[in-house]
């Protein structure tokens, strides 16, 4: 199939509500496609594998998803994805409730990038490939994402010992350059960023969407001001559903990381982000260090 001109009234509409925020024609489309504002109920956002398979329905006859302003285009790509006409546009008209979201988000000095973006953390791309998130949300240092470090995990039920080794051993890595990673909002990573903030470290902390909007604490504020600290998430800063399981955040820990220490030896009880299973998975043949308690290394 041939490619087809857009639109001109869509395209137009689309072009103006992006004109008060630096993103990509594609990545407010994809925004308006699989991203949860609060409050959808006829037509529900796009899940990973259907996003992945209309991305590809474009792909193979030449648009982007810039193009779905045209409702020729909406038309052929909802018949042939089976993802329904009326889903499609009906997502499309979200356009002013995203602006406000937008508006919001600027203020609070959150960044929004696109699978397609060519700032999209290339680590997350080559390493998740179509499982990398549509749009990825964050604040802070984007540039950190891509340098690797040391993935620091346990249970919240920590014994005492084993948290004063965290924050002994976070000061050890972030001395020593290692940039500290954690998911969600876990007693261990937390312990484990204060510490490496307080040694002037790198922290990537992994969250599920409306984490985002958690106050931050006086020293994050400025190691995230210094460009040493960066927050992301694969869920829409609105998105305040409560999921039970978030395991795309432990996928990303796993994938941003070059090394894991997992504290204590009990077992994560509540494993709400799934970091056992995304372990094997996504660890690979990267080295994986079991810190019990003690001095660190």
């Amino acid at each position: 199939m041939s490619k087809r001109t857009t639109s001109g009234l869509g395209q137009t509409q689309l072009i103006r509500m992006i004109a008060t925020w630096p993103l990509s024609d594609d990545t407010n489309v994809t925004l308006l496609l699989c991203a949860w504002f609060g409050g959808e109920q006829e037509h529900k956002p796009l899940t990973l594998s259907e996003y992945n398979l209309l991305a590809t329905w474009l792909h193979q006859n030449e648009f982007r998803p810039k193009d779905l302003a045209g409702s020729s285009c909406i038309e052929n790509a909802a018949k042939e994805t089976n993802l329904g006409y009326h889903r499609i546009s009906g997502l499309l008209e979200r356009r002013i409730t995203l602006g406000f979201h937008l508006e919001e988000w600027q203020r609070r000095d959150f960044w929004i990038l696109g699978r397609g973006d060519a700032g999209y953390p290339k680590r997350l791309k080559r390493s998740m490939k179509s499982q990398a998130p549509p749009v990825l949300f964050g604040t802070g240092e984007v540039r950190i994402i891509d340098q690797g470090g040391t993935a620091i995990v346990g249970p919240e039920g920590a014994m005492q010992q084993s948290v004063e080794s965290v924050r002994q051993l976070a000061t050890f890595y972030a001395q020593s350059g290692h940039a500290i990673i954690i998911a969600g909002r876990q007693s261990i990573g937390e312990n484990a960023a204060k510490s490496a903030m307080a040694a002037e470290g790198s922290v990537m902390w992994v969250l599920q969407g409306s984490e985002l909007y958690v106050p931050l604490a006086k020293p994050l504020r400025r190691s995230r001001a210094t460009g040493q600290t960066v927050l992301l998430s694969s869920r829409s800063p609105a998105d305040k559903r409560s999921l039970g399981e978030e395991p795309h955040v432990g996928q990303m820990l796993m994938t941003l990381c070059d090394s894991v220490v997992y504290v204590d030896s009990s077992e994560i009880s509540t494993d709400r982000y799934c970091i056992e299973s995304a372990v094997p998975e996504f660890l690979g043949s990267r080295r994986c260090i079991v810190h019990v308690s003690g001095e660190p290394p």
